[in-house]
């Protein structure tokens, strides 16, 4: 997402070429340009860095930062929906093991 999203900005292209994605269609339905949303991509796909960074390095906030990432991506449809759910399925499951729930 970082690099898809300065791509955009520096290029006004994506990576990939040709038509955009059904996530277009519901950044269009807001009344945005899909084809001028790279600046979203690009602070998204930043903060993924950040959320990980903090679980991985298990500062007090990484857990929520990265809750609020796979959240945030659910929009971004076919492949960001699917990476979001199974994100966020891997955190509840790793929250749960931790706590001794399974």
């Amino acid at each position: 997402m970082l690099a898809d999203g300065i791509r955009n900005l520096l290029t006004g292209t994506y990576f990939g070429g040709g038509a955009l994605g059904p996530w277009s269609a519901l950044v269009a339905a807001t009344g945005l340009d899909p084809h001028h949303f790279g600046a979203v991509f690009a602070v998204l796909g930043l903060a993924w860095l950040v959320a990980v960074t903090g679980l991985l390095t298990r500062a007090p906030w990484g857990w929520w930062a990265s809750i609020a990432v796979g959240v945030l991506t659910l929009w971004y449809m076919p492949v960001g929906t699917v990476l979001a759910v199974v994100w966020l399925g891997l955190l509840l499951l790793l929250t749960r093991a931790e706590s001794g729930g399974g």
